[in-house]
């Protein structure tokens, strides 16, 4: 980024994430407003702990969240102050923006912002969620990952179905979305992919077609199982 003149060491890409209005602002336990030239340290501190996941998101150019096992909090002013703004503890690691509105997912379905998080309400049935949504052609296709599998919904969340598994236990790291599992769905050609630190990437085939739905990999770390269910 900027002719790669932008140094440091950042593990933690959860919790690095950029303003969609702003492209030359980014925030990862710092905030910058000239692309990661400058920092500003911030006073809140994220945990890298398996039962207080951390979530951190820029939604404007003054307006940060963050979560860290405590609720959801929320700064308007970069950072100087914080104000709890809903006692819910998010799974997903940064807020999603869609059509100006922002989600984040729990153990329990999404949260839906549409004030720049100053209010944060469920949206949809009860689905666990450490990744997405990843969304369709709008608001009501989503695809979500969590602890048991991935589910698709056509109805903004209205009611969900399994159409995949979590990858397997095998060697190396295991894929845990809340981890360093990591997926992505393809909407057009209605394919969901998955990568494991270290590993090839897998895809799972046609998640419409109960034929095409095996997985498919491309290394040596074994294959994701078969969709339980197909769409």
């Amino acid at each position: 980024m900027d002719g790669d003149t932008i140094s440091g060491r950042d593990e933690t890409g959860w919790a690095t994430s950029g303003d969609q209005d702003a492209p030359g602002r980014l925030a990862s336990f710092q905030a910058g407003r000239d692309g990661g030239v400058t920092w500003k340290q911030l006073t809140i501190h994220l945990s890298g702990k398996p039962d207080r996941l951390s979530m951190a998101g820029v939604l404007n150019a003054t307006t940060l969240v963050y979560g860290s096992g405590e609720g959801i909090h929320r700064s308007a002013d970069a950072g100087g102050t914080w104000a709890k703004v809903s006692p819910v503890n998010p799974q997903t690691r940064i807020p999603v923006l869609f059509r100006g509105v922002h989600y984040l997912g729990s153990t329990h379905g999404l949260l839906a912002s549409k004030d720049l998080g100053a209010t944060w309400q469920p949206q949809g049935a009860a689905v666990n969620v450490w990744q997405g949504p990843f969304f369709g052609r709008d608001e009501k296709p989503m695809l979500v990952v969590g602890k048991d599998g991935a589910f698709l919904t056509k109805t903004a969340g209205a009611d969900w179905k399994q159409v995949a598994s979590l990858k397997p236990k095998g060697g190396g790291f295991v894929s845990t979305p809340n981890w360093f599992g990591c997926h992505a769905w393809d909407p057009v050609n209605h394919i969901l992919y998955a990568s494991v630190t270290g590993k090839s990437r897998l895809q799972i085939g046609s998640l419409n077609a109960p034929a095409a739905s095996e997985c498919v990999g491309d290394g040596k770390d074994g294959e994701l199982p078969r969709s339980p269910q197909a769409v």
